[in-house]
């Protein structure tokens, strides 16, 4: 590339980055005129997601020799990206990807939450709960089997706050990589016209500073994928962009039952069963 007076300027960078993880890329300028000169632009993200900029500034670059820069960047938004500065053709295109992150892998995200992925089950019925007047009510959602050729899938995280003021886990934040999010739908009654909206089959959750808080991501898994590792996607900047950070465990397919709970007094509830994600019988 050329700054626009005749000097070639290179900008090398990976091709391939992790989200939020520091990476080093280079500037090097070579000066084609009589005297010395001082070399300054800003590098920046012309095309992609993630925002980024830096002065580059090279002083004392002699008559018809080159230098170098090297600093370090980082992009924190998955998805294509090009480098670049203005008024000058050079460029490196970078491909941010996503963090993976293992089973028991505690990852603090940039919102001050902690999330761990403690596993994945493959249950018989999708329950999602209820507080009122400080009761929890689980109950089935799905009513039926699962899509012929499909299976439903829990991912079990437990969130904890990093920050002294807490800070809010939300549905909308993840995403599924394998399969597709399971969801429930309410029928709305609007202008007449009764319309369906998607209902995320848990609420947001607000953890307060040294709180942990257990919660469960339904999927929707084809058959076929359950034999590898299942992913779920979360996004901490809840901005529509694809997920920085990916959680990923291994599914076998096997299928596992949720113990039921007796209701011993209305009045007074005692649920005996040792599996606290089980559904209410009565």
């Amino acid at each position: 590339g050329s700054d626009g007076t005749g000097d070639p300027v290179q900008i090398d960078a990976p091709a391939a980055v992790t989200a939020g993880e520091t990476f080093e890329l280079t500037v090097t300028v070579r000066y084609t005129e009589s005297d010395s000169t001082t070399f300054a632009k800003v590098l920046g993200v012309t095309d992609g997601p993630s925002g980024f900029s830096r002065e580059i500034r090279i002083a004392g670059i002699p008559a018809g020799e080159t230098r170098s820069r090297t600093i370090e960047a980082t992009l924190v938004s998955r998805g294509e990206h090009v480098l670049g500065m203005p008024g000058i053709d050079a460029s490196a295109p970078v491909t941010v990807e996503p963090r993976i992150v293992g089973v028991g892998e505690a990852t603090t995200m940039r919102n001050g939450i902690e999330l761990t992925l403690e596993g994945v089950t493959v249950p018989f019925s999708v329950v999602t709960e209820q507080e009122v007047g400080g009761y929890t009510t689980r109950y089935d959602i799905t009513a039926a089997a699962p899509p012929e050729g499909s299976e439903y899938v829990y991912a079990t995280f437990r969130a904890a706050a990093t920050g002294e003021e807490g800070a809010t886990v939300r549905p909308e934040q993840f995403s599924a990589e394998t399969g597709t999010l399971k969801i429930r739908r309410r029928r709305i009654e609007g202008d007449g016209v009764p319309a369906e909206r998607p209902i995320p089959l848990w609420r947001s959750r607000f953890v307060r500073s040294g709180e942990e808080r257990a919660f469960r991501v339904a999927l929707e898994v084809p058959q076929s994928e359950l034999q590898d590792v299942v992913q779920v996607g979360y996004d901490a900047s809840d901005d529509g962009t694809p997920p920085e950070t990916v959680f990923e465990a291994t599914a076998d397919g096997e299928r596992f039952p949720h113990p039921s709970f007796d209701l011993v007094s209305v009045d007074a509830p005692t649920l005996q069963a040792d599996d606290p994600q089980g559904v209410l019988s009565y």
